[in-house]
């Protein structure tokens, strides 16, 4: 499926090349993953993670496009299994693409040659991402990038809070506490993503309204004509 362009937009090849922070790029990383999880929570995967396949919207990183995605099968058990299978490719090729662009090595990778020499890749990572990637690459972890910098925030404010407790007592307030609320929240983008990706929210609402209702009534059907047969 390709997405209509309704915004200014530059690809994501095009936004790397006129020269941006490491945190800048990570923070593109980090809601690029967020919207890779919106559109997998609305039944559809990506079809390339190509860098001039992605766009940056309206000069912001927070704003990120995937030009084509597909629908994903949800039919049967099967079709669920394929799911799975098709998002943690997804979170794979991901990972690729970022490690890729960090290390300047993006054309000659792919899963195995990723896995094979991640030791030579890793460093050209930011030293608290490398077990992410790792995890993913080596070891096949499904595990969305947006979640693991939440785990990572949530445990560094804990050791802080530690070393306050430490140095003002434990009988005293420290001067902040960390908000469980706020981590979960952060990287949702949701609507944002919403906007650009409303496309498959109308299709999802179709199949709400249009689907399901005839999915009920053969399942209706079905059961007036078990109790004919039953009484017969």
């Amino acid at each position: 499926m390709n997405e209509r362009k309704n915004y200014s937009s530059v690809t994501l090849s095009d936004w790397l090349q006129e020269g941006h922070t490491d945190e800048e790029v990570r923070e593109t990383f980090l809601y690029l993953d967020s919207a890779m999880r919106y559109i997998h929570e609305r039944g559809y995967c990506v079809k390339s993670f190509h860098p001039d396949k992605i766009d940056i919207l309206n000069g912001s990183n927070h704003q990120i496009k995937f030009d084509t995605i597909l629908q994903m099968p949800n039919r049967t058990k099967e079709d669920m299994i394929e799911q799975d299978k098709l998002k943690r490719e997804d979170v794979l090729f991901s990972s690729i693409l970022q490690v890729g662009l960090y290390s300047s090595c993006l054309p000659y990778l792919n899963p195995e040659v990723a896995k094979e020499h991640f030791d030579e890749l890793a460093t050209a990572l930011p030293e608290s991402d490398a077990p992410y990637y790792r995890g993913v690459i080596e070891r096949g972890a499904f595990v969305y990038f947006t979640d693991f910098e939440k785990e990572r925030l949530r445990r560094e404010r804990e050791k802080m809070e530690e070393e306050m407790k430490n140095e003002f007592g434990s009988s005293k307030e420290v001067p902040f506490k960390s908000n469980p609320e706020e981590l979960n929240s952060m990287f949702s983008n949701e609507k944002i993503n919403s906007k650009i990706y409303r496309q498959i929210n109308r299709e999802a609402a179709f199949l709400r309204f249009a689907i399901y209702p005839l999915l009920m009534t053969i399942a209706i059907l079905g059961y007036v004509l078990y109790k004919m047969i039953i009484g017969a």
